[in-house]
């Protein structure tokens, strides 16, 4: 259970941190936005005239990073260092990608009918 609530209190303050600078194309792992918002997405940029929607997963992102200057950006820009070691341990076991979102569409379902 402390492992549980170690890793949401990151989870907490890594996005509080990045997600307001990621692209407003980003889906993946993020508040308010699922698989069904990128379906939609793409069908309406292909009922617009392209001809290619590109996926992109980076999901091994973290098995490829080099770890040392990425832990050294995230010192840089976390207030609380505290947070620094359970993450270092996590990238070195591999874990860290497991816990890093939910990929939960969170809103309001209020369907809208055409």
């Amino acid at each position: 259970m402390t492992d549980r609530l170690i890793q949401q209190v990151i989870a907490h303050e890594l996005t509080s941190l990045y997600d307001p600078t990621f692209s407003i194309h980003s889906f993946g792992f993020r508040t308010n936005r699922c698989a069904s918002d990128v379906i939609r997405r793409a069908k309406g940029y292909i009922q617009g005239g392209n001809r290619r929607v590109v996926d992109m997963d980076l999901e091994k992102f973290l098995d490829m990073v080099n770890h040392y200057r990425f832990t050294g950006t995230l010192v840089k820009q976390i207030e609380d260092k505290r947070l620094l070691g359970p993450i270092r341990s996590r990238l070195k076991s591999g874990t860290i990608y497991k816990w890093s979102g939910d990929n939960k569409c969170r809103r309001n379902s209020t369907r809208r009918t055409s």
